[in-house]
């Protein structure tokens, strides 16, 4: 079988296939960007890739796609990343903590640690800390020297979305990271 197929009593299990890997990256964008297009809060779709930064289908690929897609130019942004590997996280962005932080506060002052693998939206960026809405805590604000560990979420690898529960769920299975 090859091309698109919609199934269940709800027709809400979608599946394209192809023989081409290179198109696996572009494909999710394209439905991501539909679903946003149709009124769906960003909130509520989940990418899922099975590599971090590997190809055009891996999660670095993904991420700097969308955000380019939701993200205007005028927004409060920051550059991060390695030298290799450069990310913008802008306010709007949803973003994924990746170290544990057991000093984090809330924006009224009451400790609330992060922990690896929660997401967030990020409200605003200062020079010394962002404000992340993280699901289920509130506003956090996060210190400078935490920035390193906040990466954009709007992809994530099967691995780190283990628990979370998203109404819409954009995954791209290929054969890349297996050779």
């Amino acid at each position: 079988f090859e091309g698109e197929q919609t199934f269940g009593e709800l027709e809400d299990f979608h599946i394209d296939v192809y023989d081409d890997k290179c198109y696996t990256g572009a494909k999710m964008v394209k439905q991501f960007k539909k679903l946003i297009n149709d009124g769906v809060a960003v909130e509520d779709i989940l990418m899922l890739s099975p590599t971090v930064s590997r190809g055009a289908s891996s999660c670095y690929s993904i991420n700097n796609e969308i955000h380019k897609f939701l993200i205007k130019d005028e927004t409060i942004s920051i550059e991060l990343g390695t030298k290799e590997k450069r990310y913008k996280i802008s306010v709007g962005d949803i973003v994924l903590n990746t170290k544990n932080s057991y000093k984090t506060i809330t924006v009224d002052d009451k400790l609330c640690p992060i922990y690896n693998g929660e997401t967030g939206k990020v409200l605003d960026i200062r020079e010394e800390e962002m404000e992340v809405e993280f699901n289920n805590k509130g506003v956090v604000l996060i210190p400078k020297d935490h920035f390193k560990h906040i990466q954009l979420g709007y992809c994530l690898t099967v691995h780190k979305a283990q628990g979370l529960s998203i109404p819409y769920v954009i995954m791209g299975l290929d054969y890349s990271s297996y050779s």
